[in-house]
């Protein structure tokens, strides 16, 4: 069993909120307006929640390699 160190979990999932903040800041101040593509002004934050999602703290994939 691999070894895991909670004070580096912590940092990770810390970064990992403030990057969540983050991105539900820029989402929650978009201006969509009709007539606005609001897909072109969301795709963006899609991308960097997507993104964000992938980097899985190490504690939370089990030995299969598969996320909880």
């Amino acid at each position: 069993m691999r070894q895991i160190d909670p004070q580096a979990e912590i940092v990770q999932l810390q970064e990992f909120g403030a990057e969540f903040e983050g991105l539900c800041g820029a989402v929650g101040s978009l201006t969509l307006a009709p007539g606005t593509d609001a897909r072109q002004q969301l795709t963006s934050k899609i991308l960097a929640t997507n993104k964000l999602g992938r980097r899985t703290p190490a504690a939370a994939v089990p030995a299969t390699g598969r996320a909880r």
